[in-house]
């Protein structure tokens, strides 16, 4: 009679190759599924970011056409935070021929380390500046 392998399975159990690898494809497959869910979270906060720049440029732009530039100074840059998000606002205004001003608004924002912007150009008839 030959000797039971230790390295075999008994009917009923795992080798332990068996459970390494297994728990090998359980922590890749984790790993996959933090990933996405990494990327999508990311995608949002990056889309949110976005959406709230550019609702600050619209409405910055409509208070400049409507009350030639109201209380915003053409070139000063103003701090704005929206829902914990600080973005930095500038406007511009240039004359682009006689009677007709150009204005454009930018918005910028750090998104985790990378900056990005925003930029909104109107151009307004007008018989004085706007």
């Amino acid at each position: 009679m030959c000797a039971r392998s230790s390295w075999r399975r008994d009917e009923g159990g795992m080798t332990l190759t068996e459970c390494a690898v297994a728990m090998g494809v359980a922590v890749t497959l984790l790993l996959v599924l933090f990933s996405f869910w990494e990327a999508v979270h990311d995608g949002r906060a990056k889309l949110f970011s976005r959406q709230h720049a550019l609702a600050v440029a619209v409405s910055c732009l409509e208070q400049a056409t409507e009350a030639g530039c109201g209380d915003l100074v053409p070139g000063e840059t103003r701090i704005v935070t929206v829902e914990g998000h600080r973005l930095l606002l500038t406007l511009h205004r240039q004359q682009a021929a006689e009677g007709l001003w150009r204005l454009e608004v930018t918005v910028s924002w750090d998104a985790r380390g990378t900056p990005q912007a925003l930029t909104l150009v109107r151009d307004v008839a007008s018989a004085g500046s706007p």
